[in-house]
């Protein structure tokens, strides 16, 4: 029997966790899955909701109290350092698979059940809002639809040996295998080290890690498209990722630099990395 520990990380959610535990309460098996909840030193009411939760579970003598574990970090940390968090608490357990979702309702939990159907054939599963097969339950947002994109096509172009059919970089609602968290986690935390935490940037790297093993068996599943236009990036790293074109030219920045920097890139794909443009890495477009 397969077991599966679903993280989520929270941040200035008091609107949306108390209804987003009640509903993944409903959709998980506490005899094979745990809860990790990691809140990012939320600055409203969620710790305390948090907190209340813990308690009425208590009281009541709830019998899955046990398998729901809460961190509550005591400064922001940045989204991407979370899921950083949540993999080292994965790796010091015996859990089978990894599974991340966000608490904003933007991925509906009824899906982790579809995850998981697929986790006995695949390593690494992926959610995506903008398969053709998606279900748009809102209007796409064309700026992020833009970005996301753009990185899609940065992957196809530096990893010429890509075959996989992805349409969505940046979903956070994601199946990871233990082997292949063990294979990218340590270069990820290095990583974090090095750049002092990890903000919304995090996929750069994440699919940078996980496109250089050969074992990688990757599926894309349709999840539907939600977006809820007043929300914006949450955490004190994130401000710079408010404004469209500040945030294209950044994550674009970031990838270029990073697949330069990582020459042992080449072998693993075949001496396939082609720089377009001077050694700045311009002239991409």
């Amino acid at each position: 029997m397969k077991t599966y520990l679903i993280l989520v990380p929270i941040y200035n959610e008091e609107n949306n966790i108390l209804r987003f535990l009640y509903n993944l309460i409903n959709f998980i098996d506490f005899k094979t899955d745990r809860v990790l909840l990691i809140d990012d030193d939320s600055k409203d009411n969620t710790k305390s909701i948090l907190n209340k939760f813990l308690k009425d579970l208590d009281d009541f003598k709830i019998s899955f109290r046990n398998k729901i574990d809460i961190i509550f970090n005591s400064k922001n940390l940045g989204y991407g350092s979370n899921i950083l968090k949540g993999m080292e608490y994965f790796i010091n357990s015996n859990i089978d698979f990894l599974i991340t979702i966000d608490a904003d309702f933007q991925h509906l939990v009824s899906y982790i059940n579809i995850f998981k159907s697929l986790s006995y054939k695949y390593n690494f599963i992926t959610g995506s809002r903008y398969s053709i097969n998606s279900i748009k339950l809102s209007e796409i947002n064309f700026y992020r639809y833009l970005i996301n994109k753009k990185m899609i096509e940065f992957l196809k172009f530096y990893f010429k040996d890509f075959k996989y059919k992805v349409t969505d970089f940046f979903c956070g609602f994601r199946l990871y295998s233990n082997d292949i968290i063990k294979k990218i986690f340590y270069n990820l935390k290095n990583k974090e080290t090095e750049l002092n935490g990890f903000s919304y940037e995090f996929p750069i790297f994440l699919w940078i890690e996980l496109l250089k093993l050969r074992e990688l068996k990757l599926k894309e599943v349709p999840i539907p498209y939600i977006f809820f236009h007043q929300r914006n990036f949450k955490g004190n790293k994130s401000i710079r990722l408010k404004d469209h074109y500040q945030r294209i030219t950044e994550y674009i920045n970031i990838f270029i630099k990073e697949i330069k920097k990582n020459y042992k890139l080449s072998k693993i794909i075949k001496g396939n990395i082609i720089m377009k443009g001077n050694n700045k890495g311009e002239g991409v477009f």
